[in-house]
């Protein structure tokens, strides 16, 4: 087993994200490894990188903070299974590949006529056979699973309110008119 992040999101969705390259950016950004579109969660915001001596958290001089354990993190700072890193108000669990592995948790009803899946365990979404190859972040992929878990049947307004993008994120399903319409690009 590789070591991972479980990353929860304010909503109460727990999504895992392996840790498979020696350096893994998180921030708002598109280009960030793991991209938490959320306020006060900076552009880069903080690097998680392999080290003989394990993985370790970096601080990007990000705006408001990165804190392990409830302290801030200045400079870099080894990360030991079971830490819990927050950035803004997104918890997220260091577990290390030595221990036990963890079962993903299916979190929706999975509509098996739908042609798209996710993947809550690795965040890979699938349309058909074919792999989509842009990452997308938490709450893109929040919003998507919402959507396929529901596929063929009307989302609520308030269903789509609590899985909404900011105004700012450029997603793949986009609102069209206020509050009334949702497509897929």
């Amino acid at each position: 087993m590789e070591a991972k992040l479980v990353v929860q999101a304010p909503g109460g969705q727990r999504h895992e994200f392996p840790l498979r390259t020696a350096v893994t950016a998180i921030g708002r950004s598109s280009g960030c490894d793991l991209v938490l579109d959320y306020d006060y969660v900076s552009r880069l915001h903080a690097r998680i990188e392999g080290t003989e001596d394990g993985f370790i958290i970096i601080d990007c001089e990000s705006t408001n903070g990165t804190f392990v354990s409830g302290r801030r993190v200045s400079g870099m700072q080894l990360m030991r299974s079971g830490d819990i890193m927050t950035l803004s108000d997104i918890s997220i669990t260091y577990l290390d590949a030595a221990d036990e592995p963890t079962t993903a948790t299916v979190f929706r009803p999975i509509a098996t006529d739908c042609p798209i899946r996710c993947d809550s365990s690795t965040w890979e979404v699938w349309i058909g056979d074919k792999l989509v190859e842009t990452r997308l972040s938490l709450r893109e992929f929040e919003l998507l699973s919402l959507l396929t878990s529901r596929y063929g049947k009307v989302c609520t307004r308030d269903e789509l309110g609590k899985k909404a993008p900011s105004p700012r994120t450029s997603i793949c399903a986009q609102e069209t008119r206020p509050r009334r319409a949702w497509f897929f690009r």
